[in-house]
């Protein structure tokens, strides 16, 4: 007589492969700010140092791309009074070339382990009296000054470079250096005449990056079923593991052990185990 087999305590091991999960998760946002160093090459006179700084938005679509929205203001020193002045123009007002820029574009970052890298392309404006305030005074304006012209307030800028983010915490990141390539177009509309020509400049940030939002992946895991669950001595079983929470681009292996009975047949996520010759019991 055929003996019955209880397998309501069924044991299947499964062995799964796969990459393991970064403690690191990516951020929704990002927000950064600090201090900026502007090299600025007007051609009509000598380079200028400006200092400034200011701010940028980062809203990350995924664990690499996001866009981000940069805005940053500049002082520059006493580089332009101090020219106009050594060349005989008189000066009336401020001559120190105040800039501000808004820019946007894609932001590629490794958003993972403690140093993170990053790289971006942005594109967008900037406003100055600075331009205007050198060529009223080479037009021969008395008093010179960035009145006697005006600069556009859309000029364009574009932006290329990138920098390193040193995680010191899941959300707070030390940005102790960024470098961008800063192509600017400027204008000035003058009484006389229209001007327009290019700065190529270099741009460093330092400063803080706080990333926000996002949450830990959940765990891979993996559960197991069989059918049916009680049969007599001989009939076969059916056990069926199924994964969940792995990532789509990897490669999840199963691997079949029982503790009674024989494996008849083993595919991907299911087995077969004959009973012949099993005694009544849990397996």
């Amino acid at each position: 007589m055929k003996r019955l087999v209880c397998l309501l305590g069924l044991m299947v091991s499964v062995a799964l492969v796969a990459a393991a999960q970064s403690d690191y998760y990516p951020p929704k946002v990002e927000l950064s700010g600090g201090y900026s160093y502007l090299n600025v090459n007007p051609q009509i006179i000598t380079s200028q140092n400006f200092n400034g700084g200011g701010g940028a938005f980062v809203l990350d679509f995924n664990s690499v791309v996001g866009i981000k929205a940069d805005f940053m203001g500049y002082t520059g020193g006493t580089g332009w009074g101090d020219y106009l002045r050594n060349h005989g123009y008189p000066i009336t007002g401020s001559a120190s070339g105040n800039l501000f820029t808004y820019m946007f574009g894609p932001q590629i970052k490794k958003h993972s382990g403690r140093f993170q890298p990053f790289a971006e392309a942005l594109v967008g404006g900037y406003h100055s009296n600075a331009y205007a305030t050198v060529i009223s005074c080479l037009e021969g304006f008395s008093p010179c000054s960035s009145k006697s012209g005006t600069t556009s307030k859309n000029n364009f800028n574009m932006e290329f470079g990138g920098g390193l983010d040193i995680a010191l915490s899941q959300h707070v990141q030390l940005r102790p250096v960024e470098v961008d390539y800063l192509f600017t177009s400027v204008s000035a509309n003058l009484p006389k005449s229209y001007y327009s020509t290019h700065w190529n400049n270099f741009k460093y940030v330092g400063g803080l990056n706080f990333a926000l939002g996002g949450k830990p992946p959940v765990p891979p895991s993996a559960s197991c079923t069989a059918s049916p669950n009680e049969v007599i001595e001989g009939d076969p079983v059916t056990v069926t593991a199924t994964g969940s929470n792995f990532k789509p681009n990897h490669t999840v292996t199963y691997a079949w052990t029982t503790n009674g009975g024989k494996l008849d047949k083993a595919d991907a996520q299911s087995a077969r185990v004959d009973t012949t010759g099993v005694a009544a019991g849990s397996y």
